[in-house]
């Protein structure tokens, strides 16, 4: 499906449409740059079913860690306010790796990547039902090709989901 991005920096805000839905409300914190460690990337899929948030960290994770990175987890800390204003919404963590080794290995490495941030998110005081899926290799976001690219694809997704009926499998869609 078609997503519209959005960079937000500093406080997010976030309001709920007629549908009980989350959604970003747009405001003046709007910044197209991606320059600041706490900077997220907000995807609004047009099915109105689930917000992801996707870290912007350069390299969330070192090469074959489940431990996120200093910065990374500075981002991870920021995103706790967000996820205290919605103590109903569900959460799911997704872990993703690059194309280095085995599928198998990668899988597990991805698990422990989501559940890693998952812990982050619930030693920060969020205590929404948190879900960890790994994906191992199986969506990178660009291509496998050199260590800059590898970086970026070895990282955790978060979905925020209103309802139960309304969770997906983000390794398949």
């Amino acid at each position: 499906s078609e997503l519209r991005s959005y960079y937000l920096k500093g406080e997010y805000s976030k309001i709920f449409n007629n549908h009980g839905l989350v959604r970003v409300k747009i405001e003046s914190t709007i910044n197209k740059t991606i320059s600041s460690i706490d900077t997220i990337e907000v995807q609004i899929p047009n099915t109105d079913k689930f917000v992801k948030i996707m870290f912007r960290s350069p390299m969330m994770f070192a090469t074959n860690s489940a431990t996120p990175t200093p910065s990374a987890r500075t981002e991870i800390r920021h995103t706790l306010p967000v996820f205290r204003k919605y103590p109903n919404m569900i959460i799911q963590t997704v872990g993703h790796t690059d194309n280095r080794g085995g599928y198998q290995y990668n899988l597990r490495l991805s698990e422990n990547r989501a559940s890693s941030v998952g812990n982050i998110l619930k030693n920060g005081g969020i205590n929404n039902p948190i879900y960890s899926k790994g994906c191992s290799f199986s969506k990178p976001i660009v291509p496998n090709t050199n260590s800059r690219n590898w970086a970026l694809n070895r990282r955790v997704e978060v979905y925020l989901y209103p309802n139960q009926q309304s969770v997906i499998d983000p390794c398949r869609n």
